[in-house]
């Protein structure tokens, strides 16, 4: 989901537009990268006595 502001002038919009999805391009491909590089979040797991279900502390 990408939040865009809406301007006064709605003119202006498509440049608004534009320059948000570019940001969120940026963004995504930084955020992929540091997936791919194993930086993803840390989450705090502990394994079930039965089964090898997991729950989220």
């Amino acid at each position: 989901m990408l939040r865009i502001p809406v301007p006064e002038d709605l003119t202006e919009l498509g440049q608004i537009v534009a320059e948000a999805l570019e940001i969120h391009t940026k963004q995504r491909t930084a955020l992929q990268k540091a997936w791919a590089k194993g930086w993803g979040p840390v989450v705090n797991r502990h394994w079930a006595t039965r089964g090898i279900r997991t729950h989220r502390l």
